[in-house]
């Protein structure tokens, strides 16, 4: 089973262009298994967050090992160590910024022993309105 990672925040980022590399990578890759580190939806919903992108993500993805501890936030080293064990192939979406630099950093170890390849896919920037 093919499996993939994704690292993107949804901070200062265009989240339409967002989903739509996602639904991409979803249709590319039907039945995949996601790594990913968002928050779980339940943990989304208790904060009274908006749920929508978590929905969209479980809708596109419904096979994902989610790499989100409540007590200590995204394992991103044990994130990189599964996805190289699971030969995952690893897209860094748009600015790798926030927890995208170290999860990128995480990976790159494993990339570099030849354990997994990463791909960054730029998200276009949203016009500025005037």
């Amino acid at each position: 089973m093919k499996v993939i990672a994704i690292s993107a925040t949804l901070r200062d980022q265009d989240v339409d262009a967002l989903k739509n590399i996602i639904s991409a990578l979803s249709e590319q890759n039907p039945h995949a298994i996601l790594i990913h580190g968002y928050m779980p939806l339940d943990l989304v919903k208790a904060r009274g967050w908006d749920t929508s992108f978590r929905e969209f993500l479980d809708d596109e993805f419904p096979l994902q090992l989610n790499m989100f501890h409540p007590e200590k936030g995204v394992l991103r080293d044990e994130m990189a160590y599964i996805a190289a064990r699971l030969n995952a192939h690893v897209y860094i979406l748009g600015d790798m910024v926030y927890g995208v630099k170290e999860e990128f950093d995480a990976y790159d170890i494993w990339q570099r022993k030849g354990a997994l390849n990463i791909t960054h896919l730029a998200i276009p920037k949203k016009p500025k309105s005037s």
